[in-house]
């Protein structure tokens, strides 16, 4: 949406093939090289020098001013591929995980110029590092604080106790979650209790527990949403 909306900006994505991004971006113009690798933390070093390599072939097509890092896990390759064409590189840094792994990488402020903070406390701990209290840090998006007025009538009770919002993964912690509202429940306390995310494969597994455990009445999951405000409000 941000990348669509800007004018005389333009902007190309380089993503792993078949990523659920591409159609969204597609509908806004906005170019897509899938020339990545996923899940590269997870992953050695004939994998991350593909995910190099087909950055590398994406920023050939397109010849960009800047390289945007959407994941900081990423940076090492990001900055070996700007370095090869003299360019500045951007970070999005959203895991405390990527904070260390940034510090460790000790970047020179000439060629990450800049790191963008996904919360104040994500801002907060890179503000710490040693290695990184010379690139400048922005905090881009506050996705704690509702955007607008929230109006708010007593009378009116909240659908839901607890909102439960992102990417369904076993890597999320939801299973841990469902397993702390089974132990609420037979202290005699039932949280209403929504997921908000696509159901894919992991979800799915997620409904199944829920319903292993009795927990359907109280515990549901309204899918991938667009405006995750009127679920927050």
């Amino acid at each position: 949406d941000f990348l669509g909306e800007i004018p005389g900006f333009e902007a190309a994505c380089c993503c792993p093939p078949n990523s659920p991004l591409m159609a969204k971006l597609k509908e806004r113009d906005i170019r897509c090289f899938p020339y990545f690798q996923k899940n590269l933390h997870q992953r050695g070093v004939i994998p991350k020098g593909l995910a190099l390599l087909g950055l590398m072939r994406a920023m050939r097509k397109f010849r960009p001013h800047v390289l945007h890092v959407n994941q900081a896990g990423a940076t090492r390759i990001a900055l070996a591929a700007c370095w090869q064409f003299k360019i500045p590189c951007v970070s999005h840094v959203r895991l405390l995980e990527d904070v260390e792994y940034l510090n460790a990488l000790q970047p020179s402020p000439r060629h990450l110029k800049h790191l963008i903070a996904i919360s104040p406390p994500m801002a907060e701990e890179i503000a710490r590092q040693p290695a990184l209290r010379e690139i400048p840090c922005k905090m881009l998006l506050d996705a704690y604080r509702l955007l607008g007025k929230r109006e708010t009538n007593p009378e009116v009770p909240p659908e839901w106790d607890l909102v439960c919002a992102g990417r369904l993964s076993e890597s999320k912690g939801q299973e841990l979650m469902i397993g702390a509202l089974e132990i609420l429940r037979d202290r005699g306390l039932r949280p209403r209790t929504v997921f908000v995310g696509e159901v894919n494969e992991f979800g799915r597994k997620l409904q199944e527990r829920v319903r292993e455990l009795g927990l359907s009445e109280t515990v549901g999951f309204a899918g991938h949403r667009d405006r995750m405000e009127e679920v927050l409000q």
